[in-house]
């Protein structure tokens, strides 16, 4: 009897990730769907923003309370640093001070 020759394909690594790219370059269609319903939102959100009259005066108003609130905490800090030093002499004893000449 004469041998018939097998056909084989094998699919090796590169093939198969070939084909998933292939697989996922298509079904992208949902992305760019929503991708866009996200910039239209964020738009809708922008114009909003755009249409409040005083929206710039209360970013000026909010910088301005934090700018104050950052100055006394920095205040705050150089004074507790202070107090820091204070309480380090203090529990380091007392000074000795020069006997008084009579």
């Amino acid at each position: 009897m004469a041998q018939v020759p097998e056909n084989k394909a094998s699919l090796g690594c590169g093939t198969l990730i070939l084909i998933a790219l292939i697989v996922m370059i298509f079904s992208r269609g949902n992305d760019s769907r929503d991708l866009s319903r996200e910039v239209q939102g964020l738009r809708n959100e922008l114009r909003l923003l755009a249409a409040r009259p005083y929206a710039g005066q209360e970013d000026v108003a909010l910088r301005q309370s934090i700018e104050a609130l950052q100055r006394s905490v920095d205040q705050q800090g150089k004074e507790i640093s202070e107090l820091k030093e204070e309480v380090k002499k203090l529990a380091a004893g007392p000074v000795p001070t020069p006997p008084l000449e009579r």
